[in-house]
């Protein structure tokens, strides 16, 4: 349990470090979340290189946003809400058609 704190502790010092304009501080972001996030997206897309975009455009987003996290939200999961409304956007465009399963139906 301690591990986990401490991991969020750290994720949360690392975006603190981002609102105060440490660049490097969003490379160890990205690199710690970069796979997790592309393996997100590309459940939601099923497209290797949209979910690529997708992903890139979620890291400009939190960046761009970054003077608006608070160091009370859990960041992984702020990250996470951030690339899920993309996502949705995404999928809203139209540009997927998925089949349904018939056995869903």
């Amino acid at each position: 349990m301690d591990d986990v704190m401490e991991q969020l502790d750290q994720e949360t010092a690392w975006m603190l470090r981002v609102v105060d304009g440490d660049d490097h501080a969003f490379q160890l972001i990205m690199e710690r979340f970069q796979r997790p996030i592309l393996s997100y997206i590309y459940r939601w897309v099923r497209d290797p290189a949209e979910a690529e975009q997708l992903a890139q455009e979620v890291f400009l987003r939190v960046y761009r946003a970054k003077n608006t996290y608070q160091p009370g939200w859990r960041f992984s999961s702020w990250l996470y809400t951030i690339a899920t409304n993309i996502c949705l956007n995404e999928l809203r465009s139209g540009k997927y058609q998925y089949e349904l399963d018939p056995a869903y139906l």
